[in-house]
């Protein structure tokens, strides 16, 4: 697989697909194991605390899951099993839309983070 250099102009959502592609499938894996334990350690933090880094272990994971399920859309689509293919594309769909809202909703708990202190 031959990636081309990014291109000046790129926008972020390009930007992290060139970056999933090109990390390791155990720095991928990584992602999404710490992701889990975010997920997993969140509960002990107060409400928007917790809500923040809910969504920014969800940001992980779907950002692990997305670069894995990539490199495996390449190998079954080699192997010519395009409706598998298609599966797999689905689902990497839906883990980069939930990794766009996971983000939204980082920016959204920090601000109501700020907010909160600023006001009171």
């Amino acid at each position: 697989m031959v990636l081309s250099a990014r291109r000046p102009d790129a926008s972020l959502l390009e930007f992290v697909a060139q970056r999933a592609r090109l990390a390791t499938a155990r720095r991928l894996a990584a992602d999404v194991i710490v992701g889990a334990l975010g997920l997993a350690g969140a509960g002990g933090l107060d409400s928007w605390t917790r809500s923040a880094a809910s969504m920014a272990a969800v940001c992980l994971i779907a950002y692990g899951s997305w670069g894995l399920l990539e490199r495996a859309r390449q190998s079954i689509s080699s192997r010519g099993l395009q409706r598998i293919a298609g599966a797999v594309e689905a689902v990497r769909a839906l883990l980069a839309l939930g990794g766009i809202l996971a983000g939204l909703g980082v920016l959204l708990s920090v601000w109501a983070i700020a907010l909160g202190t600023w006001i009171s």
